[in-house]
């Protein structure tokens, strides 16, 4: 049975530690990297529109609920034509993960004292390709 919109909304709402605006920080494959990112919610709630922009690489996130099973979902669009769909997990102690496609990327994105933090990083390596914090 669909879920309702107010549903929707509950579901996302561990997710507003996101909403704002922010500067980040970071590494990508080892290199420095600065950029913005903006967050808000959309639609009375039933989505969350996330944009950042690094070193002028720009992602689309749109966090909803797929209305169908309940799970919530990202659909991830980026600057190089790219779209993808995952389920967004909750990790222990706080945030969420984006299920991988296949044996791809593994999305991990933490709140903490000042912001929030995203980690990526992939199954066959220990090693991050991405970390960046959000303040």
């Amino acid at each position: 049975m669909p879920i309702s919109s107010q549903r929707a909304a509950e579901l996302l709402s561990d997710l507003a530690f996101l909403v704002g605006e922010w500067r980040i920080t970071g590494t990508v494959h080892g290199a420095p990297v600065e950029g913005t990112a903006t967050a808000r919610l959309v639609l009375d709630g039933t989505w969350l529109e996330y944009r950042e922009v690094i070193d002028g690489y720009e992602d689309l996130c749109l966090y909803g609920v797929d209305r169908e099973t309940g799970d919530r979902v990202v659909h991830h669009f980026t600057s190089e034509g790219l779209v993808d769909v995952h389920v967004v997990l909750p990790l222990d102690g706080g945030g969420f993960h984006w299920v991988p496609v296949g044996l791809g990327p593994i999305v991990r994105v933490q709140p903490d004292d000042a912001g929030w933090t995203c980690s990526v990083g992939r199954f066959e390596s220990a090693e991050l390709d991405v970390e960046l914090t959000y303040r």
